[in-house]
C-alpha cells in the first residue's frame, strides 16, 4: 500500500486512528507515558479501540492522580511500554493518525521508540482554521461542536472525543463553499503542511457531490465583503418631541437616568441606585456644559462607565457634536461597544431623552489592528509560504467569509499567528492603491466619522496626538478611562524604539529568496513590458540587493561595537545587564565617541538602501497596464519598506548623533541580536498640555485609582494640567465587612535573610487555608518562580493547582484555567496587578508579596527621579501607592464579595511611609498577627457568616 493510498477513498470512508496519551508531565525528555488510548474508525463507525495503562516505575504526583483519576496501584500493575508499544504500533498500522495537539503525543511516542510513516492530522490545527475565533482546547471545542461528554483526561476517552470532533469538523468543511476548501488546499500544498492530504480528500468529496463554488478565485467574495463593511446607518426619522426649553438640567438628567427609580433601573434588571454614580454623572454633565476639564476617581462598584457614557451621549446628541472615549485596554473598549453603549441607547430612550436609534457609536483602533486586504492578497499570491503563514492564511480565508470589520480582536491567535499578522496588518505605508473597494481601515474610519461617540484606546489617542491628528475624526470632548495609564502611554507613543532585529527584518523583506527585489523581477513573468524595461528593473533589483548586503555588514559592525561597549560597562555582571542608560556623562567617554563614528557607516549604508528601494519602485512606473503580477501590491510594499526603513534610520540617527536634553536614552538587551535603542520624553506633561488639554473644550479623566492620599496633585503635575475640577468618590461597598487586611508583624523585611523562604512558605499556607481561590501578586519574576516551586511541592497533597505566570502559561490562559478550577493558587506579576476581574468565590485571598516600587535603575524612573529634591518621597512612593491600590482592587469586585488581603512586606508597618499606603485603601478590617496565625484568621474570616 502506498503512503497516501488510504486517502484515495471519500473523506468520511477513510480509515483513521485517533490517539491520545496521558503522561507524567509535559516534557518528553524527562516525563513518561502512563496511558495509551486509540480509536480506529471509518466515518462515524468505530472499528476497534486500544487502551492500556503503562508502568513507568515512577511515583505519580497527586496532581496527575487528580487530573486523570489514575491510581498508583493501577500503574504499578500495568505492563511496561516495551510491551505496550509494539502492540500499539501494530494497532495503528499505516492508517492516518489523528490527535488533538497531536505533535505532543507524537514526540512522546518517538522518544519511546514508536514512529509513524502515515499522515498525521491535528484536530486543533483544523479547528483553528475552520473556527477562527474558537476556544481550541479539546473540552471547549467538543462542547461548542455539540460532542457528548466523555471521560476527560483519560487516554481512550480523549481519543474518542477527538474522533467525534474530527467528524464534526469534516462535516462543517463539507458544508462550506468549495472555493474556500480549494483555497485552503492550495495554501496547505504550497507550504507542504500535513493537513493538505485531509483538505484534498474533502475537496474530492465535494467534487463527487457535484458542489459548485459561488466564489471568485481565492475563496473570498470581495463584493459581498464590501457590502458587509458598509451596512446602512441611519437615525430614527421620528423627530424628538421635546422642545429646546424642555431639555433637562444636569441635575434633572442625573436623577432621571440613574436616580432612584430612574431609567437605568428600568432597563437593567436588578440595578441598584448608587449615590456616587449619580454624583459622577452630574459632574461629567456639568464639565461638558461648562467646557471644563474634570478628574474623577470612582471606587470599585460606582458604575463609572454608565456615569460618563450617559451624559456624554446626551451631550453629543443634543449639541450635534462628537465625544471620544479612550481606554487603556482593548477589553474595556470592547465592553463599552458591545455591552455598555447599547444599554445607553436604551436608557436614553426609556427616559424620553432620545430615540433608541439616535445614538451612533463605533470603535476605532490603530492601523496594526486591521487586516490589510492588499497585503493579504500579496501574501496569497506568493509561491513560497511557511507552514505558519499557510496555516494563518487559511484561518483568514475562513474569517473573511464572516468578518465585517477585519479587527484582529475577533480572531483567536497563537504566538506564531501574531508574527504573520504583523506582515498583513494595515500598519505601514500610507500609500495604498486601494482607494476604492473593500478596506477595513477605511471602513472603520468612515464609521467613526459618522458616529456621535467613538471609542478608541490610549495608544491611538496619543499616536494621533504625536502626528498632529488625522487618525481620529475631529473632536472637542474627550473622556479618558483608565487614566492612570495616560502618562506611560504618552511616554511610549512620544518616544521610539529601534532594534537591531528591526533593521534586519526590513532588509530581509527587501532582499533574499523571498525579498521584494526578487519578487519584482519574478513579476515580469506575466508582463507585456518590453525587454529594456525588464533589464532596467533587473539592474535596480541588483543595485538594491548589493546595497542591502553592505548595510547588513555595517549594521553588524555597529551593533557588535555597541555590544562590546555595554559589556565593558557591565561591572562584572557577565553581560547580563538588560538596560544601560545613555546619559550625557556616558556620551563624553572616548569609547562612545568611537561608537558615534562607527554609526555613520550603517547610517549612510541604510540611506543607500532607501534610495535603492525608491529606484526599484520608480522602475515600475507606467507598467500598471502591462499585466505585471501583483503590480499595485509590489509598489505599495516597496513604499511601506522604504518609509519604515527611513523612519528607523532617522530614529537611530537621533539616538546616536543628535541627543536632546528633553529626552531619555537607553539601550535594552544583553547581546547584539536583541539590542534596542530607546528614546522617551523626560516629561510628557508640557506636551500633553499644549497638544491635548489646551486644545480640547472639555476632558474628563477617570479611574478607580488616580489620587494619592486623597490628592490629585501628583497626577496633575505629571500630566501638565493646571486648571481642572476634581471629584473624589468612594466605593459603595461595605469594606469593613467585606475585606480583612492581614499585616504579619514577624515577616522578614525584603532583602533580608530568610525573606524569600518565608514568603514562599506563607503563600502556600494561605492558599491551603483558603482551599485555593488565591491570587499572589509579585513584583519580581524570580521571586514568583521560587515561590511557585515551593508551593507546588507543599500543595501537592491538597489537590490545589499552582499556576505560575511565565511557567505554566500566558496570563490569558492562566486566567481561564483559574476561573474553570478556582481550587488553585495563581501567581502573577505586573499584568495581574490590574484589569483582573474575579468576582464571587473564585478569588477569596489576595496576597501582595511586596510593595510595588519601581526598579531604581529603570532608565525612565531614574531620569524622572532626578527632577525631585526628595525623589523617593515625592515620586517613588506616590507611584507605588497607585499600583498598590490597583493590586488591592482585584479582591472585592461586587457588593457580595468577601475576602482577605495579606500584605507580606513588613515595610508597610515598619517604615514611616507605610501609613500612606494603608491610608490609600478603603476602610477595611485590619489585623496585625504573627505569621503562624495567618491560616487560622483566613479560615475564620472566610467561614464566618457575612454581617454586611
Amino acid at each position: 500500500m502506498t503512503l497516501f493510498s488510504v486517502m484515495e477513498s471519500t473523506t468520511l470512508q477513510s480509515t483513521f486512528v485517533a490517539l491520545d496519551l496521558e503522561t507524567t508531565g509535559l516534557d518528553s525528555d524527562k516525563d513518561q507515558i502512563i496511558e495509551v488510548g486509540a480509536v480506529k474508525f471509518r466515518g462515524s463507525e468505530v472499528l476497534d479501540t486500544f487502551s492500556s495503562l503503562v508502568n513507568t516505575k515512577r511515583t505519580l504526583t497527586p496532581f496527575i492522580q487528580k487530573l486523570t483519576g489514575i491510581k498508583p496501584q493501577e500503574v504499578s500493575d500495568a505492563p511496561s511500554f516495551s510491551s505496550v508499544g509494539p502492540l500499539f504500533a501494530n494497532f495503528v498500522g499505516d492508517a492516518p493518525v489523528v490527535g488533538h495537539n497531536v505533535w505532543f503525543d507524537i514526540n512522546f511516542l518517538a522518544k519511546a521508540g514508536v514512529r509513524f510513516t502515515s499522515p498525521v492530522f491535528d484536530t486543533r490545527e483544523l479547528a483553528a482554521m475552520l473556527l477562527p475565533n474558537g476556544n481550541y482546547t479539546l473540552g471547549a471545542l467538543a462542547k461548542s461542536l455539540g460532542v457528548a461528554e466523555w471521560g476527560a483526561h483519560r487516554a481512550l476517552g480523549d481519543a474518542q472525543a477527538t474522533h467525534l470532533v474530527l467528524n464534526t469538523l469534516i462535516h462543517k468543511a463539507l458544508d462550506m463553499d468549495p472555493g474556500v476548501i480549494a483555497e485552503l488546499d492550495r495554501l496547505a500544498s504550497i507550504a507542504n503542511w500535513p493537513l493538505r492530504h485531509l483538505l484534498r480528500a474533502i475537496t474530492k468529496e465535494q467534487d463527487s457531490q457535484g458542489k459548485q463554488s459561488s466564489l471568485a478565485m481565492g475563496g473570498v467574495d470581495l463584493t459581498t465583503l464590501e457590502k458587509r463593511l458598509h451596512p446602512p446607518r441611519s437615525k430614527s426619522a421620528r423627530p424628538r418631541e421635546s422642545a429646546e426649553s424642555d431639555v433637562l438640567s444636569p441635575e434633572e438628567m442625573a436623577s432621571a437616568l440613574v436616580g432612584a427609580g430612574g431609567a437605568l433601573e428600568r432597563v437593567i434588571p436588578g440595578f441598584e441606585h448608587r449615590g456616587e454614580q449619580e454624583t459622577m454623572l452630574l459632574g461629567v454633565a456639568q464639565a461638558f456644559a461648562n467646557e471644563e476639564h474634570l478628574v474623577v476617581e470612582a471606587g470599585t462598584g460606582v458604575g463609572k462607565s454608565m456615569a460618563y457614557l450617559l451624559p456624554a451621549a446626551d451631550f453629543a446628541l443634543r449639541n450635534k457634536t462628537r465625544v471620544v472615549i479612550s481606554t487603556n485596554t482593548i477589553s474595556l473598549q470592547e465592553q463599552l461597544i458591545h455591552k455598555d453603549l447599547p444599554t445607553v441607547g436604551e436608557t436614553l430612550a426609556e427616559a424620553g431623552i432620545a430615540n433608541a436609534t439616535d445614538l451612533l457609536f463605533s470603535s476605532l483602533k490603530g492601523r496594526a489592528n486591521y487586516l490589510c486586504l492588499r497585503r493579504w492578497s500579496h501574501m496569497r499570491s506568493s509561491s513560497d509560504l511557511s507552514v505558519d503563514e499557510a496555516r494563518f492564511m487559511g484561518k483568514l480565508t475562513c474569517w473573511l467569509q464572516e468578518t465585517s470589520n477585519g479587527d484582529r480582536a475577533d480572531l483567536r491567535m497563537s504566538r506564531q499567528d501574531n508574527g504573520v499578522w504583523e506582515k498583513l496588518s494595515a500598519q505601514g505605508s500610507r500609500e495604498c492603491p486601494l482607494s476604492e473597494g473593500a478596506c477595513f481601515l477605511r471602513s472603520a474610519r468612515e464609521r467613526a466619522d459618522t458616529s456621535d461617540m467613538v471609542v478608541v484606546n490610549h495608544s491611538l489617542l496619543l499616536s494621533d496626538l504625536a502626528r498632529g491628528g488625522g487618525l481620529i475624526p475631529d473632536y472637542d470632548y474627550l473622556i479618558v478611562d483608565e487614566a492612570q495609564h495616560l502618562e506611560s502611554e504618552a511616554t511610549s507613543q512620544l518616544g521610539s524604539k529601534v532594534a537591531y532585529a528591526q533593521f534586519t527584518e526590513h532588509l530581509d523583506a527587501l532582499s533574499g529568496p523571498r525579498g521584494l527585489a526578487t519578487e519584482v523581477v519574478n513579476a515580469y513573468r506575466t508582463s507585456k513590458a518590453g525587454e529594456s524595461r525588464r533589464q532596467a528593473t533587473e539592474q535596480a533589483s541588483t543595485h538594491l540587493t548589493e546595497a542591502v548586503a553592505r548595510a547588513r555588514q555595517r549594521l553588524d559592525e555597529m551593533f557588535a561595537a555597541l555590544n562590546r561597549f555595554i559589556k565593558n560597562r557591565d561591572g562584572g555582571n557577565n553581560g547580563q545587564q538588560n538596560q544601560m542608560r545613555v546619559t550625557s556623562a556616558v556620551r563624553t567617554q572616548p569609547d562612545w565617541s568611537e561608537l558615534e563614528v562607527v554609526w555613520e557607516n550603517p547610517s549612510a549604508a541604510l540611506s543607500d538602501v532607501v534610495r535603492a528601494v525608491s529606484g526599484l519602485r520608480s522602475s515600475l512606473d507606467g507598467l500598471e497596464k502591462l499585466d505585471l503580477l501583483n503590480y499595485d501590491g509590489l509598489r505599495s510594499e516597496l513604499s511601506t519598506q522604504e518609509e519604515a526603513l527611513e523612519e528607523s534610520r532617522g530614529q537611530a540617527d537621533g539616538f546616536m548623533l543628535r541627543p536632546n536634553d528633553a529626552n531619555i536614552y537607553w539601550v535594552e538587551g544583553n547581546q547584539q541580536s536583541n539590542h534596542v535603542l530607546c528614546t522617551a520624553p523626560l516629561h510628557v506633561g508640557e506636551i500633553l498640555k499644549q497638544k491635548l488639554f489646551d486644545k480640547k473644550k472639555s476632558i474628563v479623566l477617570t479611574s478607580a485609582t488616580l489620587a494619592v492620599a486623597g490628592s490629585f496633585g501628583p497626577l496633575r503635575e505629571r500630566l501638565g494640567v493646571e486648571e481642572m475640577e476634581e471629584l473624589l468618590l468612594g466605593s459603595p461597598f461595605n469594606y469593613p465587612k467585606a475585606a480583612l487586611i492581614l499585616l504579619p508583624q514577624d515577616m522578614p523585611e525584603p532583602n533580608s535573610t530568610g525573606y524569600a523562604a518565608t514568603l514562599a512558605k506563607t503563600v502556600a499556607e494561605l492558599a491551603r487555608a483558603a482551599d485555593g481561590h488565591t491570587l499572589a501578586l509579585f513584583t519580581s519574576h524570580a521571586a514568583l518562580r521560587a515561590a511557585a516551586e515551593v508551593a507546588r511541592t507543599a500543595l501537592e497533597g491538597d489537590d490545589i493547582r499552582v499556576l505560575a505566570q511565565g511557567v505554566d502559561g500566558a496570563p490569558r490562559a492562566l486566567m481561564d484555567d483559574f476561573i474553570s478550577n478556582p481550587r488553585s493558587l495563581l501567581l502573577g506579576t505586573s499584568s495581574f496587578w490590574e484589569g483582573v476581574d474575579l468576582a464571587g468565590d473564585a478569588l477569596t485571598v489576595l496576597i501582595l508579596a511586596r510593595l510595588p516600587f519601581d526598579v531604581p535603575t529603570d532608565p525612565i524612573f531614574a531620569a524622572r527621579s532626578e527632577g525631585y529634591e526628595e525623589p523617593f518621597r515625592d515620586y517613588a512612593v506616590p507611584q507605588a501607592i497607585l499600583r498598590f491600590r490597583q493590586g488591592f482592587g482585584r479582591l472585592i469586585r461586587t457588593g457580595t464579595d468577601r475576602g482577605v488581603v495579606a500584605v507580606l512586606d513588613r515595610r508597610l508597618t515598619a517604615r514611616s511611609y507605610g501609613s500612606l499606603f494603608l491610608k490609600s485603601l478603603p476602610d477595611c478590617t485590619v489585623e496585625r498577627p504573627q505569621l503562624s496565625e495567618l491560616p487560622g484568621l483566613v479560615t475564620g474570616w472566610l467561614t464566618a457568616p457575612s454581617q454586611g
